[in-house]
């Protein structure tokens, strides 16, 4: 009896032993699931009035990144708010909502597009697929940045037919920093001048009239500095004859029949 019952007991030690290899051999041993994080890099926008009234924006995508740390396998939807200063404004392009990053990818980047200073804060919400890291939001700033195109008066000079105006002293007022621009000229020069970026002038003028241009220093698409000029170029005409005064009349000596006393 005693000999069955160890048997026994044996025998259900080992089924149950077996049943648990058995239970943890079927066990899935999936990968954990990626935390999903949020950064962001700034951007700006940037408002230019012309000297001529036109308004120019030039814009620097501020970026928000949505990204699974040391993961690429598999795509996943994150879902995603956005909140800030930007968002419901006109002045804000659209914003993708679920942020997909694609397999074979670590992160996606959402472009800010916006005319106006601002910002924009995203926030990984729970979702599928992944779960929510630290950080959590992040907030992409627009700044605004300003500009001075040096709008002024028109340089005005008369010159003569064959000559040249004064030379404009550009790298003195306004520093080194134009030799980096294009030069534009806009409107008509004399014919027969030409005008230097360093304000010089070359050439000699042709033709009688009345004349203005801009001097457009671009940098990008827009003018960072705009020197006006309204040159009239003149005929001096004939050099009238010289005429000497002739010789004073001889004063009548007492005595001569000229004199009268």
């Amino acid at each position: 009896m005693r000999t069955s019952r160890k048997i026994a007991i044996g025998s259900i030690a080992a089924v149950a032993a077996l049943g648990s290899a058995t239970l943890a051999a079927a066990a899935p041993q999936g990968a954990p699931l990626p935390d999903v994080v949020a950064s962001a890099l700034p951007g700006s926008v940037l408002v230019i009035q012309q000297c001529d009234g036109e308004v120019i924006v030039n814009q620097s995508q501020a970026l928000l990144k949505v990204e699974r740390p040391n993961a690429t396998s598999g795509t996943i939807s994150v879902d995603v708010s956005y909140a800030g200063s930007l968002v419901g404004t006109p002045d804000l392009g659209p914003l993708p909502e679920p942020v997909v990053i694609e397999a074979g990818e670590s992160s996606t980047i959402v472009p800010v597009e916006a005319g106006a200073p601002g910002d924009v804060t995203l926030t990984v919400e729970p979702g599928d697929g992944y779960v929510v890291g630290d950080p959590a939001s992040a907030t992409a700033e627009v700044v605004a940045e300003g500009s001075d195109l040096g709008c002024q008066d028109p340089t005005v000079e008369t010159i003569q037919l064959g000559a040249q105006p004064t030379p404009y002293p550009v790298y003195d007022r306004y520093g080194f920093g134009v030799g980096d621009s294009t030069l534009v000229i806009q409107g008509e020069l004399p014919p027969g001048l030409g005008f230097d970026i360093d304000g010089t002038w070359s050439g000699a003028a042709t033709t009688l009239g009345t004349f203005e241009f801009t001097a457009c220093y671009q940098l990008a698409d827009f003018c960072g500095l705009q020197l006006p000029f309204r040159i009239t170029v003149v005929d001096v005409g004939p050099i009238p004859p010289l005429i000497l005064p002739g010789p004073a009349p001889a004063t009548p000596l007492p005595g001569t029949p000229a004199f009268t006393g």
